[in-house]
């Protein structure tokens, strides 16, 4: 997914807000059950955001949440909701809108595998072609 890089951190802003729209709605979950999923990820709970010291952030809202997703250029989402974000989904296109104007693409885990066996049997290929050649010239 190779993309022109968006013009202003607006458009930025509006990029990802679509893209986590989009992998939500590949999902059976609510924006609701979204938001409940985060604050399961980052363990928040009003108990733990109110404890001294704080044990972690007031945990989002769904009207909050909203606004990210809906206005996103008087509310830019916080970059490390994306952790959890991923996860819940199971997509990586928001990830994939932020390094796409960079030329990268995102790979999972067995994509690379994949990658790193096809590397692997090409190198074999290649030493058998050397040791076949080596073979014939002793002759």
């Amino acid at each position: 997914m190779n993309q022109q890089p968006e013009k202003n951190e607006f458009e930025a802003c509006e990029a990802v807000a679509l893209a986590i729209k989009q992998a939500i709605r590949k999902t059976d979950l609510s924006r609701d059950q979204v938001v409940d999923a985060i604050n399961d990820y980052f363990s928040r709970s009003v108990d733990g955001a109110d404890a001294d010291p704080s044990l972690c952030r007031k945990p989002l809202s769904l009207h909050m949440f909203n606004h990210y997703l809906s206005k996103p250029r008087q509310y830019p989402i916080p970059a490390y909701y994306l952790f959890a974000i991923h996860h819940i989904t199971g997509s990586l296109l928001p990830a994939e809108v932020i390094i796409g104007p960079e030329g990268a693409r995102v790979a999972t885990s067995d994509q690379i595998r994949q990658i790193a066996i096809g590397k692997l049997q090409e190198a074999i290929h290649e030493m058998r072609q050397r040791k076949q050649a080596l073979l014939m010239n002793r002759n």
